[in-house]
């Protein structure tokens, strides 16, 4: 079977060879590719990673709410920001 060389597929050959790949090679039409959820992967593990090294550091550091401020924190680590309709 002939695969179509994409756009996608050559921006992605200038980034990463294994990208480029994995794009071309990908059977599942509509579902992200290997490569994004590697990657993904690979992120959420470091921030796993480095979430527990600031705690162990930093003792007065937490993870939660924004609603913890009121007890006296003053770093929170992993709270989502809003402001009116934006959010990051």
């Amino acid at each position: 079977m002939t695969k179509i060389i994409t756009p996608e597929a050559v921006v992605a050959y200038s980034q990463c060879l294994r990208k480029a790949f994995l794009i071309l090679c990908s059977e599942r039409q509509g579902m992200p590719h290997d490569y994004v959820r590697l990657l993904q992967e690979q992120a959420r593990r470091n921030r796993i990673k480095y979430v527990n090294l600031i705690e162990q550091e930093h003792p007065g550091v937490s993870t939660g709410n924004a609603a913890v401020l009121l007890n006296g924190e003053d770093v929170l680590l992993e709270v989502p920001l809003r402001l009116h309709d934006s959010a990051s």
